[in-house]
């Protein structure tokens, strides 16, 4: 699938989805899913999004390496909405439900603090 990625420089770039549901990339007790992508993108690019060629939202960039090659991968919305849901958040991706009112602080937990890759 034909894709595009907003740099960091506010260009897009185009590339393809070359992979789906990879886990286990560069640690391989990391067992959270990503799409691979041979979307070129630059330092600070982590948190763009990534379009279909028909401008829809498919996912976030997160993590680049150029050992051999140029290989990103983005966070698939997929992912996102299972996350949501998992943690009664899915408010936040729906305009149609309502905020909760009980909300008083949402924490970031990492999964792991020590390895970070």
């Amino acid at each position: 699938s034909a894709c595009a990625s907003l740099s960091a420089l506010s260009s897009v770039v185009l590339g393809r989805i070359s992979a789906i549901g990879r886990v286990g990339i560069f640690r391989p007790d990391n067992r959270n899913e990503f799409d691979q992508l041979d979307v070129g993108a630059y330092m600070g690019s982590s948190g763009g999004g990534v379009y279909s060629a028909e401008g829809k939202y498919i996912g976030m960039l997160q993590i680049g390496t150029k050992v051999g090659g140029n290989m990103f991968l983005m966070c698939p919305v997929r992912r996102i909405h299972e996350w949501a849901k998992e943690e009664k958040m899915e408010w936040l991706l729906d305009e149609n439900l309502p905020i909760p009112k009980d909300i008083k602080k949402i924490e970031y937990k990492p999964e792991n603090k020590e390895n970070k890759p």
